[in-house]
């Protein structure tokens, strides 16, 4: 177990010293600051966003109205709006800014059949392909080679976007089963939510679940693991990672390219749906909102993370 850390700063002689913005929000009261920015009104729920400088755009995965809406970011509204299958919740843009994926979630019970789904869109041509996946997408992720990573609940694929090639490269099962130390074996098969990053330069790709850590190194197209238990829960679910991925932050804690907790936020509440943080690798500041258990005297419980 690790013990709390008064403040979030990395350890000298570990990785680059980085300082912290931290908007540490309490359980209290809501704290209300003037507001900013302009509205947009899409019309459905937002469930991943990803930004095309390029070509001034904002594209939204738009969960419940089944497209991707395109916002200009000049005309500050609404430009275009691309149909795609049902249950848009996870999407990326390759290097080039050429291709667009699109990870559906439709993990519907019965009687419902499921319908996961992976849409590539070539933003070139206005082409589009969908694949029928067995298991439910949770992220997607392009590397420096262009191929996406595709995370689902049960397994790592590896997409080529433009030949429509996809492979497996390993199983959650498979990927944790090479972890020390070894897991429990009550060790659950399946993940059921994984946000990831990736580094500036595209080499890495860094992933928080439910039980694990992983890392996907797209020069090698190899992915390691690192099974953990946490109090509280690592929230907010989110990871950032730093320009070289020589560390990354995912939920309340900073880790280093081996996924070993270096340092974290104090007190956190562990809240999984509230908050986020961004890494800033020129200034060496870490962005966030974290917000903070509420207790007059400290945590409440136990605040590290234990290796499995």
């Amino acid at each position: 177990m690790m013990k709390p850390i008064s403040g979030f700063c990395a350890k000298k002689g570990s990785i680059p010293a980085v300082a912290l913005l931290a908007l540490l929000v309490l359980g209290a009261a809501p704290v209300r600051g003037a507001t900013f920015g302009t509205v947009v009104s899409l019309g459905g729920t937002a469930a991943d966003i990803a930004l095309d400088e390029a070509r001034g755009a904002l594209y939204v995965a738009n969960f419940g109205a089944g497209r991707v809406d395109v916002v200009s970011l000049a005309a500050r509204q609404t430009s275009n709006a691309i149909s795609v299958a049902p249950s848009p919740s996870s999407l990326a843009l390759s290097p080039d800014g050429r291709i667009r994926s699109v990870a559906h979630f439709g993990n519907f019970q019965a009687p419902s059949s499921p319908a996961n789904f992976l849409t590539v869109i070539d933003l070139t041509t206005g082409g589009q392909q969908t694949f029928t996946l067995g298991d439910v997408p949770l992220a997607v992720a392009f590397g420096a080679d262009g191929l996406a990573l595709v995370t689902t609940n049960t397994e790592f694929l590896l997409l080529d976007p433009v030949s429509g090639g996809m492979q497996v490269l390993d199983t959650i099962a498979g990927v944790t089963a090479n972890t020390l130390p070894v897991p429990q074996a009550t060790f659950p098969p399946q993940i059921v939510a994984a946000p990831v990053g990736v580094s500036g330069v595209g080499r890495w790709i860094f992933g928080l679940t439910n039980t694990i850590y992983f890392r996907y190194d797209a020069l090698n197209h190899l992915v390691t693991s690192l099974s953990y238990s946490a109090a509280p829960p690592q929230g907010p679910s989110v990871v950032s990672v730093s320009q070289d991925g020589s560390y990354f932050t995912a939920g309340w804690g900073l880790f280093n390219a081996s996924e070993l907790l270096v340092s974290q936020f104090a007190n956190p509440s562990g809240q999984l749906n509230v908050g986020s943080h961004v890494i800033d690798s020129t200034a060496g500041v870490i962005y966030a909102q974290i917000l903070q258990e509420q207790s007059q005297t400290g945590p409440t419980g136990p605040i590290g993370v234990t290796r499995s």
